[in-house]
């Protein structure tokens, strides 16, 4: 069984890496509207 905080510690790495995706895909889209 994991711990809670181990539970807890897995969403956050979870989230963080989509939210760096975004921020990424963000980035990139941005990138593209510019050199149009």
């Amino acid at each position: 069984l994991e711990s809670p905080l181990s539970l807890k510690y897995g969403t956050f790495c979870t989230i963080h890496s989509y939210t760096v995706k975004g921020i990424t895909q963000r980035n990139e889209i941005r990138k593209l509207k510019n050199t149009s």
